[in-house]
């Protein structure tokens, strides 16, 4: 799947802009189809053997913040934004592996593009293949083809052909557990995996 280049990024990110919406600036947006649920999703539980120490972080992180259910600017130090990337900045900090956002040196991403940019430069990145297999707190990236469809969120399983998401700024919630079908309409980009 082709990357869209930084210029066509910025052109995107400038027409979202235009048209008054601020969650495309910050390049982040809902999901299709991640809308109100009946009842929210139990956290999953994961056999302790089958996870290494940093993934053990992130998803004890993440199953806090789940039953929390804490508003996004806990994430984005208190900017009003589409908070999806800050968000995974945020858990990633939290675990004990921040990331360092190229503009401002900080450990907060708000861009989702930026974002894929710094997991490209860290060596961490994994376009989408078919012999890549993510695993669980594996960092998902998106892309649409309109300026509305850039999100990012953090794996919980894949199972025949459903990947589970959990991620802020989606949903009736603020933050979400997801299924969806690995398909080319979702959009996938790729994977971040922090050894």
């Amino acid at each position: 799947m082709k990357v869209p280049s930084p210029a066509l990024r910025r052109r995107s990110v400038l027409t979202a802009m235009a048209l008054g919406t601020a969650s495309a600036a910050a390049g982040c947006s809902h999901l299709p189809g991640t809308g109100p649920a009946p009842s929210p999703s139990p956290f999953p539980s994961f056999p302790a053997a089958s996870l290494n120490a940093f993934q053990k972080r992130v998803l004890a992180v993440l199953k806090t913040e789940y039953d929390a259910q804490p508003s996004g600017t806990k994430y984005s130090q208190g900017v009003q934004e589409a908070w999806c990337a800050d968000f995974v900045s945020w858990v990633l900090k939290q675990a004990g592996r921040p990331l360092q956002n190229p503009n401002s040196g900080g450990w907060r991403i708000p861009g989702t593009m930026t974002l894929l940019d710094t997991l490209r430069t860290a060596g961490v990145w994994h376009p989408i293949a078919n012999d890549f297999s993510p695993r669980p707190a594996d960092i998902v990236i998106y892309d649409r083809s309109d300026p509305f469809g850039q999100h990012t969120n953090f794996v919980l399983d894949l199972t025949d052909g459903r990947l589970t998401t959990i991620g802020g700024n989606e949903g009736a919630r603020n933050l979400t557990i997801s299924p969806h079908r690995l398909d080319a309409k979702l959009g996938v980009l790729g994977y971040g995996r922090l050894p």
